[in-house]
């Protein structure tokens, strides 16, 4: 049976060089890499501004369309020769994921997986994301928990599965999602990186006198340099508080760089999980049986 995988990126660095760097091992561009898909799709995430969201779900259900023509040429249409096909969505990219979920729908195809890392709606030219579409057989959602206080202005999207239109008699689809305690980082497999402490100078009484009668040095100067001081050593000594991830330079979240590395790992697990019972799915469909769902919360 021929699989095929499309995935959509989030938000990240607009210089493509730097974006290849740090979403290299992101959750959507790994499941790419570590399965053996027939047809292989990816694409970087979305701008900031929100612009490019759409026509990245287009681009997305149309590679999809192409592959299943040139499939259908080859193979017939045969229920048994139609292909897997999972889609993946990490933030921005999530609702473009849900977009193109909606023209595949249109265009009469079936989507057996929809795989979304904290999915948000940003876009300003995009609407009907908020459900998945009913020609979503299964969808898995990693969402950060709202106590993590991470993007607390980022909104989720594909938070439900539409209920098909029974004229069709197509069996209702499957909605899982799970929450984390890790920021929107995390959920997507490009956590926050602890700072790396700088070496931690003693503050000795000469050295202040030192500022204080050199050119230029106030007593303002002697405070600034001293609380940096005191801010390395508390990182230095992984201080709980400093431990916290800041996603901004005015609020902290309250995620500790080792919950966020748990997390990450968390749904990385989660999410592979479902990917293998999606296609366990697929085949026990082909071959009559029903698939299990063990071990999914």
């Amino acid at each position: 049976m021929d699989q095929f995988y499309y995935g959509i990126d989030g938000t990240g660095p607009f210089n493509d060089a730097e974006y290849a760097v740090k979403f290299r091992n992101s959750y959507v561009n790994l499941f790419g890499r570590e399965y053996s898909w027939t047809k292989q799709g990816y694409d970087r995430g979305p701008s900031r501004d929100g612009i490019s969201t759409k026509s990245k779900g287009s681009d997305a259900a149309k590679i999809i369309e192409l592959w299943m023509k040139g499939l259908q040429a080859k193979s017939g249409t045969d229920e048994k020769n139609k292909p897997l096909v999972v889609l993946a969505g990490y933030s921005r990219g999530g609702a473009a994921a849900i977009h193109a979920c909606n023209l595949l729908r249109d265009a009469g195809i079936m989507v057996d997986g929809l795989l979304l890392f904290d999915a948000v709606d940003r876009a300003v030219n995009l609407s009907d994301v908020e459900r998945v579409p009913w020609n979503v057989r299964t969808v898995f959602h990693a969402r950060r928990n709202a106590a993590t206080d991470s993007r607390t202005t980022f909104g989720n999207c594909g938070t439900s599965l539409a209920i098909p239109p029974s004229p069709r008699g197509l069996r209702a689809g499957t909605y899982r999602e799970r929450y984390f305690h890790g920021t929107h980082g995390a959920m997507g497999g490009v956590p926050w990186v602890a700072p790396v402490a700088r070496p931690v100078r003693p503050v000795t009484a000469l050295g202040v006198a030192k500022a204080l009668v050199s050119p230029g040095g106030l007593p303002g100067d002697v405070a600034d340099r001293l609380q940096t001081m005191q801010h390395n050593a508390k990182v230095a000594a992984h201080d709980p508080v400093v431990d916290k991830i800041s996603e901004h330079v005015l609020f902290d979240t309250e995620v500790t760089y080792q919950q966020e590395s748990e997390a990450m790992a968390q749904v990385g697990h989660w999410m592979r999980a479902g990917l293998q019972m999606i296609k366990n799915s697929r085949y026990q469909n082909i071959l009559g049986r029903p698939a299990s769902i063990k071990n999914f919360a």
